[in-house]
């Protein structure tokens, strides 16, 4: 399955390197969590108009709270001592 025509789901906006390949690769929606101040990289996506990608900021759950949603309870290093105990 090709990614022309996809969505990519980003932490924070493309920076316009990252811009650039997305607009090449034919992605049609770029979804980012934070934004990425003074960017140029939204003039990439609007450059030519040939292709239209559709830029929204994520809302729901952002990445520091997804962190603390799914971290795990006891460090690798506590939970290896752990099991050596037993």
């Amino acid at each position: 399955m090709g990614i022309k025509g996809g969505t990519i789901y980003t932490t924070s906006f493309p920076c316009e390197l990252c811009a650039k390949q997305i607009y090449q690769s034919g992605i049609k929606r770029v979804i980012y969590n934070e934004p990425y101040p003074e960017s140029i990289s939204e003039d990439v996506f609007i450059k030519d108009g040939a292709i239209v990608v559709e830029l929204k900021q994520f809302e729901g759950v952002k990445s520091h709270s997804y962190y603390r949603l799914f971290k795990a309870a006891v460090d690798k290093k506590e939970f290896q001592q752990i099991q050596k105990q037993m």
